[in-house]
């Protein structure tokens, strides 16, 4: 029964790991100095078209800092799912004996 319950820990682990490479590889990419409002074009209910600001540059760095404020919170689930993975290893923090090596 412990099998299975390391074996969800170790699928969520693993997913964490990945979405925190994918967060940290955004904000690396992200040019804080060449940030522009992101525009598009509307359509109006009277079929005309207007353009409108999608995300302006404030926006878009509170995005980022929001990300940079999460990235050591997540960083810290990992390394508890990581001891929580290596606990349920052994019960009683005991070590194998040879013969079940």
């Amino acid at each position: 029964m412990t099998t299975k319950k390391s074996t969800y820990v170790d699928i969520e682990l693993e997913w964490l790991e990945q979405k925190f490479e994918q967060f940290r590889k955004a904000v690396d990419n992200y040019d804080l100095t060449d940030l522009k409002d992101r525009m598009d074009i509307k359509n109006t209910k009277n079929g005309g078209t207007i353009h409108t600001v999608i995300a302006s540059k404030e926006d878009q760095l509170k995005a980022i800092m929001f990300i940079m404020e999460k990235l050591p919170k997540l960083l810290q689930s990992i390394d508890e799912l990581r001891e929580k993975v290596s606990k349920t290893a052994l019960r009683g923090d005991e070590e194998l004996p040879e013969m079940m090596q």
